[in-house]
């Protein structure tokens, strides 16, 4: 029988492996403060993470705006929808670069092609995608701005065989909380 910290690791890897990837990112960003998110259109069953704001389709785009400016941090998961991109041009011209983050659940070759569009939005030119293989669930890599649109891509840091992603996410994002005073 396993003795000392074998049990609580195997019940914290097996209690991890029960979590979505979105719970796990919601434990590390509401540190930061309220993990909010816009529900999905026709979402009947929202995922389990963010707090869930529900909209119609002519009140999305006001509340998005309300609430970037009034976050003390703007996390936007890469995408390459319509309204993905309205979100990047309208965080652009209203958010401190410090208070914005994007996910990046890209390989290199969709980074690049994510690099081109979003370049066309923002204020700066993005650095080339970091060789790396890790990633914690599908994110591979982090990309937000110093003052004065200065950016910064971190890969994500996932050691071992962990599940605890909250913990993970956090260590990757320790020069985001460190930008924001966030102990």
């Amino acid at each position: 029988m396993p003795t000392g910290g074998a049990i609580p690791a195997m019940l914290m890897s097996f209690v991890g492996s029960l979590t979505t990837e979105e719970e796990q990112l919601a434990k590390a960003m509401n540190e930061i403060g309220p993990f909010t998110a816009i529900s999905k259109p026709g979402e009947a069953l929202p995922e389990l993470g963010a707090a869930r704001i529900y909209v119609s389709d002519a009140e999305w785009q006001d509340k998005v705006t309300g609430l970037m400016s009034r976050a003390r941090l703007v996390l936007l998961r890469a995408g390459s929808t319509a309204g993905f991109w309205w979100e990047v041009e309208r965080v652009a011209r209203e958010v401190p670069p410090e208070k914005l983050l994007f996910l990046l659940p890209y390989d290199a070759a969709e980074y690049e092609a994510f690099r081109r569009k979003a370049e066309t939005y923002l204020p700066c030119r993005l650095p080339p995608y970091a060789p790396g293989r890790k990633h914690i669930g599908s994110i591979q890599g982090v990309l937000f701005f110093q003052p004065g649109w200065i950016p910064q891509l971190i890969r994500v840091q996932h050691s071992g065989q962990s599940v605890d992603w909250a913990r993970q996410f956090k260590r990757s994002l320790e020069p985001v909380f460190n930008q924001l005073h966030v102990e």
